[in-house]
C-alpha cells in the first residue's frame, strides 16, 4: 500500500519468517504464525553482455575495473569469489585456479583450468605483471588478484554506473556477466554439468535460469536445421 516494491515485501516477509523460526527454536515462542500467500515472485534479470558490450564498456571503464570485468566474462564467477581470488589460489604449475571448500557461495570447492583458455591465461598473466609493479612500487606483498594498485577493491558501484551509462549500457550489472558467462559456456558446446562445475551452480534450476536464449540463438538453431537437410515437408498431390 506504500508503493513498496514487491521485491521488498518478499525480502522483508521472509526476514520475520526467520525471526520467527529462530524464536521457536529458542523455545521464546509456541508456533509460527500464518503468512499471506503472495504467489511467485517472477524478479529474474534476463539482461546479458556480448563480446561488442565488453569491448564498448572496457574503453568506459577505469584501469583497474577492466580485469575484473573480463574475468567475469569469461569464468562466470561471483563477485566476490573474484574480489577475494588471492594469489596462492592460482596454481600456475598445474595451469588451475582453486577455490578452497567453505570461500563460494555454496561452500563447494571449485577447480577452474586455464591451460588452453588462452584469453584466460592472458588476462592472468597481464595481472601478475601489474600485481609485480605495485609490490615493487609499495614495497609490501599483494595477495589479490585484482587489487586497485595494490589496495583490494571494495566499492566501485558509481564508477561502474558512469562507465556503463557512458557506453550505452545504463542499468547493467556485474552479476550480468555471471549470466553472460553461462550462456557463452552453453553456445561453445559444453554440457550443462560440466559447465555448473565451472560456474559454481549447485542446481540445475538455478543454472538454466542463467542460460538465456535470444533471438540470434533462435536463428542460429533453425539455420542448422536448414542447412542439416535431413528433413523435407511432404507436399500433398494436387487434387
Amino acid at each position: 500500500e506504500d508503493g513498496a516494491a514487491l521485491s521488498t515485501v518478499y525480502y522483508e516477509l521472509s526476514i520475520l519468517k526467520r525471526a520467527f523460526r529462530l524464536g521457536v527454536r529458542r523455545g521464546e515462542l509456541m508456533a509460527v504464525p500464518v503468512f499471506p500467500e503472495m504467489g511467485d515472485l517472477h524478479n529474474a534479470r534476463e539482461g546479458f553482455f556480448t563480446d561488442a558490450d565488453l569491448a564498448t564498456l572496457q574503453i568506459e571503464l577505469p584501469n583497474y575495473l577492466r580485469p575484473l570485468a573480463a574475468f567475469a566474462y569469461l569464468t562466470s564467477w561471483r563477485k566476490q569469489e573474484m574480489l577475494n581470488l588471492q594469489w596462492d589460489r592460482v596454481d600456475w604449475a598445474a595451469h588451475t585456479l582453486r577455490l578452497g571448500v567453505g570461500t563460494t557461495k555454496n561452500k563447494r570447492g571449485r577447480e577452474f583450468p586455464f591451460k588452453s583458455y588462452t584469453a584466460l591465461k592472458s588476462l592472468l598473466e597481464s595481472q601478475q605483471e601489474y600485481t609485480e609493479k605495485w609490490e615493487r612500487l609499495t614495497g609490501q606483498i599483494i595477495p589479490w588478484v585484482f587489487h586497485r594498485e595494490g589496495r583490494p577493491i571494495k566499492d566501485y558501484y558509481a564508477a561502474w554506473r558512469s562507465a556503463c551509462k557512458r557506453a550505452g549500457l545504463e542499468g547493467r550489472m556485474m552479476h550480468d556477466f555471471r549470466r553472460s558467462g553461462i550462456r557463452n559456456m552453453i553456445r561453445a558446446g559444453i554440457p550443462k554439468h560440466v559447465a555448473m562445475k565451472l560456474s559454481g551452480h549447485k542446481t540445475a534450476s538455478v543454472f538454466d535460469r542463467y542460460d538465456i536464449v535470444d533471438h540470434e540463438d533462435l536463428e542460429a538453431a533453425t539455420a542448422k536445421l536448414g542447412n542439416g537437410g535431413t528433413v523435407e515437408a511432404e507436399v500433398p498431390e494436387s487434387s
